[in-house]
């Protein structure tokens, strides 16, 4: 066998397992987003009604003047909750999200991280990453995010940041992620139905600025978690994707070095038969 068709018979070999990879990593992919799918809307119920709740007993006057509902304008800087990926080979998911951070982040501003990819793309970068928080990964860790939360409630009630909001992949469809930013803090009171107050409603106990005191935390973890679970949805969406384009890819690169095997192994075989012919002639 001449050295033109053994080194196409190895890239055959090797192609071959190539696409064996992305076709296990596809399977994984679409296993773990069916399961992050089934999660949310395990947690959706739960996050719909704690709106809900908030919603109904944010109005007044007197809860406008909570700390949490004011907007720190003396504040230098802005606080953001970053959410990228442990792993690669998922398509643009963590490039989209560092191009969301280069055009809304300045340098100022204060950054935590929840993936690996993007803690270390940020600190290599040299951008303004907490590196108390360097362990987080994606592990949706709701114990990791109760300290998260606390963290951002202290540093806003003490003035430190204008605002506090989460850079997130919001999942659009199977093939659709766009990076999204939701602000978490300062809370809002807008679009806020006042027809919902809480007129004849539970009386509440203590007041209703020692409730939003207590409750915000119970909601901002929620958001963090649900914009986690939804991050996880767009990125196995998007890495299924990614390797089931590397899998037809490998499919046709396959195809084409199977011709040219087949051409190179015929001409092989034409010039064999040449060559006896010519040998048998000079005989």
């Amino acid at each position: 066998m001449s050295i033109g068709l053994q080194n196409t018979k190895r890239r055959i070999s090797s192609v071959t397992t190539t696409k064996k990879i992305t076709k296990a990593m596809e399977m994984i992919a679409t296993t773990k987003l069916q399961t992050w799918r089934e999660r949310m809307l395990l947690t959706r119920a739960y996050s719909d009604a704690l709106v809900g709740i908030i919603k109904k007993h944010i109005n007044g006057e007197e809860i406008a003047s909570h700390p949490l509902f004011q907007v720190n304008e003396e504040a230098p800087s802005t606080l953001y909750i970053v959410v990228s990926s442990n792993l690669g080979l998922c398509g643009p998911y963590n490039f989209n999200i560092y191009q969301k951070i280069s055009h809304i982040v300045k340098p100022e501003d204060e950054l935590i991280v929840f993936g690996s990819r993007g803690y270390r793309h940020l600190i290599n970068a040299e951008a303004l990453v907490n590196t108390q928080f360097n362990n987080l990964g994606v592990r949706i860790n709701y114990e990791e995010i109760k300290l998260v939360t606390g963290y951002l409630l202290k540093a806003f009630i003490e003035k430190r940041f204008k605002s506090v909001e989460i850079i997130y992949t919001h999942f659009i469809n199977s093939m659709t992620s766009v990076p999204e930013t939701l602000r978490l803090l300062p809370l809002s009171q807008e679009n806020t139905d006042a027809k919902e107050k809480n007129e004849y409603g539970p009386i509440i106990e203590p007041s209703p600025i020692e409730f939003i005191a207590e409750i915000a935390p119970f909601y901002i973890n929620n958001v963090i978690y649900s914009k986690l679970i939804e991050s996880q949805i767009a990125e196995q969406s998007l890495r299924r994707f990614a390797m089931e384009q590397a899998s037809d890819n490998a499919d046709e690169l396959i195809d084409e070095l199977l011709l040219q095997y087949n051409k190179e192994r015929q001409s092989a075989i034409t010039q064999e038969i040449a060559e006896i012919i010519g040998g048998s002639n000079n005989q």
